[in-house]
């Protein structure tokens, strides 16, 4: 199945801007000029589109449910090498669920279905989900609970399972802190049209693509002998491979009501803890770890 880059990019830029729902966001993160600290290359840096917005929600009882749509469009600049050289999307459908099993006992539970693509062709390797299976305990107020469980992100650069744990308490009135992992936030309401926060929180993915080859070649391994999925070369020079990219994003930001419904967001922050692994044109598995590096993030939200 092909896709043209353009009809799907235009389509949903179409769709985010149709959509009836509650709110809609978009967010426009960019990184120029990081340095290479080890591997392959001489230079780094990204950029990405955010939209994301709800579809249907509703509630029984002590139940409630919503699903949403999300599409990321991500592109990289890794100077010096010829890998992660195409246009990556993510395109996804969360369903959320919730339950409160009693008074302070609350059951979460967020699976992601999505496709990750380089837009050349799709087909099951390109399939991934996103899973949070959360237990949320409330203590002396609402506002101040324990939850812990378990986690599938693909924002770590694989498919893992990994363990989920935060606490969090009110600071005041009008602020609220999170501490724990992979999340970690502090928020303020100065005001109902203002609003700032501190985050950390890991930021990367992973996607399925097809490198057209320069040469014939087989495909490396990933560090620690582990076979990349689908790594085969085919009868026309092509191999498909999986991008993996991860880092930590430790940020400040605001939030404010712009007019009827619309509100602005500014973020400025660093990417730390980075790792950069793709297939280069020559079929072999390509790997940096990119310097420590701030970057700026726009968002623009639309209440409904």
């Amino acid at each position: 199945m092909m896709w043209s880059k353009g009809t799907v990019i235009l389509g949903v830029l179409s769709l985010s801007l149709a959509m009836p729902s509650l709110a809609s966001t978009g967010r426009w993160l960019t990184e120029v000029g990081a340095g290479i600290e080890s591997g392959s290359g001489s230079g780094f840096g990204m950029r990405q589109l955010s939209l994301t917005g709800p579809l249907v929600h509703g509630r029984d009882g002590n139940e409630q449910w919503q699903t949403a749509w999300q599409f990321e469009y991500t592109q990289f600049d890794w100077q010096g090498t010829t890998a992660a050289a195409g246009d990556y999307v993510w395109v996804s459908l969360p369903i959320a669920y919730q339950q409160q099993r009693s008074a302070r006992h609350q059951l979460r539970i967020v699976i992601e279905p999505g496709l990750m693509s380089d837009l050349s062709q799709l087909d099951t390797d390109h399939f991934m989900v996103n899973v949070q299976a959360l237990s949320r305990h409330t203590l002396r107020h609402v506002r101040e609970y324990w939850q812990w469980g378990v986690i599938v992100d693909r924002r770590f650069g694989d498919a893992e399972i990994r363990p989920s744990v935060a606490y969090a308490w009110p600071v005041s009135r009008h602020t609220q802190a999170s501490v724990g992992f992979p999340f970690s936030s502090l928020q303020t309401q100065w005001s109902e049209s203002l609003h700032t926060f501190v985050r950390v929180q890991p930021v990367g993915g992973v996607w399925q693509e097809t490198v057209t080859l320069a040469a014939a070649g087989d495909a490396g391994e990933e560090e620690g002998g582990d076979a990349e999925a689908g790594d085969a070369a085919s009868p026309g020079g092509e191999l498909s491979s999986r991008l993996r990219y991860r880092s930590w994003q430790a940020s400040l930001g605001a939030r404010a009501a712009w007019r009827d419904g619309w509100w602005v967001s500014a973020e400025v922050g660093q990417l730390r803890n980075r790792r950069m692994v793709a297939t280069s044109t020559d079929g072999s598995r390509t790997r940096a770890t990119p310097s420590n590096h701030g970057y700026w993030l726009l968002g623009l939200e639309l209440h409904y």
